[in-house]
């Protein structure tokens, strides 16, 4: 495992198109998301970081789409040759174990985590409705010793609330770098 933090954010980012297959068995793409702002999240099964906060992250995602009605997609963007334990099979018992309320998507060939500039698990990043990049970063302070999920109080739910009531606020200032396991990159794509 080699751990990274997420880089700086670039607020010039515009969300790349994507038609990627879900656990579900659909390709899932932006056109689904209408012109709302919207989570994209890169995530895999077998990273201890992403495995820390799912569960967590699952339900203030339900929460956000609840109260905002803000979709969200998660991306798997590991070799899996290399990482059998984040397949698509494996994938789908990943997203059933955890209760996944938001397509989880698979990039075999990598190359929307390349477009987004993707370095780790989790790596997230929320887009407002004209597809411009506003936060990137952690979902919480999960590494604070005090830490204890509260519903609706993550970085992550007040970004996105920040997002909705001001479609162009710039968040690089609010944002603590993400920290996560460095993406398994297939050798072409090194």
């Amino acid at each position: 495992m080699v751990k990274l933090n997420t880089p700086q954010i670039n607020l010039n980012l515009i969300a790349t198109d994507f038609n990627l297959l879900g656990v579900d068995g659909k390709y899932h793409s932006l056109k689904e998301i209408g012109d709302k702002p919207f989570i994209v999240m890169f995530i895999c099964n077998h990273c201890p970081f992403v495995k820390r906060i799912i569960n967590d992250l699952s339900l203030e995602i339900k929460k956000i789409k609840d109260d905002y009605k803000v979709n969200t997609f998660a991306i798997m963007p590991n070799d899996v040759e290399a990482y059998p334990d984040d397949s698509h099979e494996e994938m789908k018992k990943f997203s059933t174990n955890h209760g996944l309320c938001f397509p989880y998507l698979i990039d075999e060939k990598q190359d929307i985590a390349k477009a987004y500039g993707a370095v780790c698990t989790p790596d997230i990043f929320i887009f407002n409705s004209s597809k411009k990049l506003r936060y990137r970063g952690r979902f919480d302070n999960i590494n604070d010793i005090k830490y204890k999920f509260v519903e609706g109080k993550s970085e992550l739910y007040n970004a996105v609330k920040k997002i909705i009531e001001n479609e162009d606020v710039d968040l690089s200032n609010d944002v603590v770098h993400g920290i996560g396991c460095s993406i398994k990159w297939k050798d072409k794509n090194i």
